[in-house]
């Protein structure tokens, strides 16, 4: 980006989210999870997104619960792994 006030802005609310927030690696042990997931859901004949089954890798590499309110989407995940979903929204 040039130098400017948004390059600035845009720097400084990244730096924000950085501290803020513990950003998740998406590490070789997500990959492969990644790569069961995707290989089960094809199987079972409900392939989802690739963007999902990273989103559902990285949480169950890291025993985590997903949040999201688009439950639907992470069902084929659900049926076909440890994936823990809920709902915060309802």
């Amino acid at each position: 980006m040039p130098e400017g006030k948004k390059k600035n802005h845009l720097g400084e609310y990244i730096q924000n989210l950085k501290e803020s927030y513990e950003i998740l690696p998406y590490d070789s042990f997500a990959s492969q999870i990644c790569g069961e997931l995707q290989a089960r859901c094809e199987k079972d004949g409900t392939p989802v997104p690739y963007c999902n089954s990273q989103i559902a890798a990285t949480a169950i590499a890291n025993n985590m619960i997903l949040i999201t309110h688009n439950i639907a989407d992470f069902a084929p995940l659900v049926k076909n792994s440890m994936l823990k979903v809920e709902d915060w929204w309802v």
